[in-house]
């Protein structure tokens, strides 16, 4: 009998850690349009959510952009809940592996408690980006990728194509 209920305990946590494997911490950015023309202002958003908006320790992220055709004004409606804090900085090492990304805005957030976001519906808003387009501008594509997440789930982030317009 003994040796039944250890099996019974394997095959659980066996299948516990195929459950966990698979959930997922989801990263998309969203633009307050698709299209811009050069010179245009707009907004473009970083949101989170976890498969079954389950609660995590927290995550990591970068958001890659090329800053000879967007121009971040500035970073706003950050969300407050157990940031560590978020800046702006050159892609020198070129970590998103994309030669036309030239600057990376990284953020993180942590909770050890495993509570985190911490907001009752997902997805929830990280931060909105306020961008200016070059005078030049003819499109652009920015990279948002996970740099670290809750051990329990795999990171997955997103690309955000914006096109120029000649409006």
């Amino acid at each position: 009998m003994r040796t039944v209920v250890i099996l019974i305990s394997l095959i659980q946590a066996i299948c516990a850690i195929s459950v966990a494997d698979n959930l997922a911490q989801k990263i998309s950015l969203s633009s307050d349009s698709s299209y811009l023309a050069p010179n245009q202002k707009s907004t473009i958003s970083l949101f989170y959510e976890s498969d079954n908006g389950l609660p995590a320790t927290g995550i990591g992220i970068r958001v890659y952009f090329d800053s000879s055709e967007i121009q971040l004004n500035s970073l706003s409606n950050v969300l407050p809940n157990s940031n560590i804090g978020i800046q702006t900085l050159k892609d020198t090492e070129n970590y998103d592996g994309n030669t036309n990304t030239d600057k990376y805005i990284v953020g993180a957030w942590a909770n050890v408690n495993g509570g985190w976001p911490n907001v009752p519906l997902q997805p929830v808003k990280l931060f909105d980006l306020q961008v200016l387009t070059s005078h030049s501008f003819e499109g652009t594509q920015m990279n948002a990728v996970v740099t670290s997440s809750d051990v329990n789930f795999k990171g997955v982030g997103s690309s955000l194509s914006i096109l120029g317009s000649d409006r």
